[in-house]
């Protein structure tokens, strides 16, 4: 029960950061560098999560493990990010560096006060449906796509016995590794898939549980798997990210992108009943479970194509 408090509380500390992060990237980042600065940024705090949980097991296994208390205090490094935001960052956008805000229009008359309930409701009106659309299917490819992460310790250890505890740990680091150097490269990948990006992260995506799936016998195959995981999450997401940031009034753009994050993190928490439901289809187990989400992704795929590929989206279409 301590267990589950404590991971309630990280998880809203979790949810409430990265709303921050990204709907900050939004006020300050101009419309169109704002996918590769939110690559950057998922790549900086997975190499940071990386970094974190070496020097966190380093000073767990002190004194033969019974130091673990300890490196629960490692947690207190998050007043830096506070800190940072509190008092480093600048409190308003420079209007100079967002020309979309230039088709915004100041609304003077306007001199009513909004509660942040209300703020938030007249937020979510005002997000437009294809944006809904787009984070409906980032939702079910989260639930497909976590299913990687979900079950590869006991996919290695137990099920195919590819390895122990440490080979498992080395294949999370590769999904780590690749989702940091696409992160670091994202402008290269976007100028050259523009708007095919996810199309074509889905379907690495998809070809990275293929070969999970399909490479059973050697720990080699589940880590070319995890590097298309990892290419393929970090190629999709920032773009969708930031196109539910472009299409959304620009006012709007803090509520947008929690509500965007709102449903990833529901993806998360769906993701083990779903596909458990859905790998009945396939003989049930891990390897069903891991066949639905492979199977899937490519009709996500196909409908990322008509969403993002057949019409050319207009930055900030509507007026806040």
């Amino acid at each position: 029960m301590a267990l589950m408090i404590a991971a309630a509380f990280l998880g809203i500390h979790r949810g409430a950061g990265s709303a921050l992060v990204n709907s900050t990237i939004g006020e300050f980042i101009e419309p169109e560098k704002r996918a590769a600065s939110l690559a950057l940024v998922g790549a900086v705090m997975h190499g940071g999560s990386g970094v974190v949980a070496v020097i966190a097991g380093w000073v767990a296994a002190g004194n033969d493990g019974a130091n673990w208390p300890i490196a629960h205090y490692i947690g207190f490094i998050s007043i830096i990010t506070l800190t940072i935001f509190a008092f480093i960052m600048p409190k308003k956008p420079d209007q100079k560096a967002l020309p979309d805000n230039a088709l915004q229009p100041e609304v003077s008359e306007n001199k009513e006060t909004l509660s942040t309930i209300d703020v938030i409701k007249k937020g979510v009106r005002e997000i437009p449906h294809k944006v809904f659309l787009m984070m409906l299917l980032h939702l079910v490819f989260v639930v497909c796509i976590i299913s990687f992460n979900l079950y590869s310790s006991i996919y290695i250890i137990s099920e195919h016995q590819l390895g122990t505890s440490v080979e498992a740990g080395l294949v999370s680091s590769t999904l780590t590794i690749f989702t940091l150097l696409s992160g670091l490269t994202y402008s290269y990948w976007g100028r050259l898939f523009r708007k095919w990006i996810v199309p074509v992260g889905y379907i690495l995506s998809a070809l990275g549980l293929i070969i999970k799936l399909v490479f059973t016998t050697h720990i080699a195959g589940i880590w070319v798997a995890a590097a298309f995981v990892g290419i393929g999450w970090n190629l999709a997401n920032p773009y969708i990210s930031s196109q539910v940031m472009s299409l959304s009034p620009q006012k709007f753009i803090p509520v947008a992108i929690s509500v965007h994050l709102g449903f990833q993190n529901l993806g998360m928490f769906l993701a083990p009943y779903v596909l458990r439901l859905g790998g009945g289809i396939f003989g049930g187990g891990i390897s069903g479970s891991l066949m639905v989400a492979a199977v899937s992704i490519p009709v996500l795929t196909v409908l990322a194509y008509f969403l993002f590929t057949k019409e050319k989206h207009t930055e900030n279409r509507k007026s806040a």
